[in-house]
């Protein structure tokens, strides 16, 4: 999955760059530790197993200030133009996707 591999890859570092401008190069050595092990590869479970011990370094080594900084900071932008609106359900009144809607209303209409 190239398409995959391509993101992971562009998410470390954004993740590395944001870790370096607001923990510190220091910091992001010590969670980025290992990283450069993953590649084109590596299995999901390798790709896993090393994104929660790094999450788990970050949260011992920066307070949850920075922590929500640099999550925030490597997060994907989606533009708002591209979401699609939410109506609520007729029946629970949670919100729902309008094609998830159209199809209720057609399945309940029989």
């Amino acid at each position: 999955m190239p398409q995959e591999q391509d993101f992971e890859r562009a998410w470390l570092a954004k993740f590395s760059r944001c870790l370096d401008e607001i923990a510190g190069q220091e910091i992001r050595k010590k969670v980025m530790k290992g990283n450069g092990k993953l590649s084109s590869h590596s299995s999901r479970q390798e790709v896993i197993g090393w994104t929660k011990v790094a999450m788990e370094r970050l949260e011992s080594l920066i307070d949850e200030e920075k922590h929500k900084r640099v999550m925030t900071g490597c997060a994907c932008q989606y533009p708002k133009s591209a979401l699609q609106r939410m109506f609520p359900c007729p029946k629970s009144g949670k919100p729902f996707l309008a094609r998830a809607c159209l199809f209720l209303e057609l399945y309940c209409a029989h």
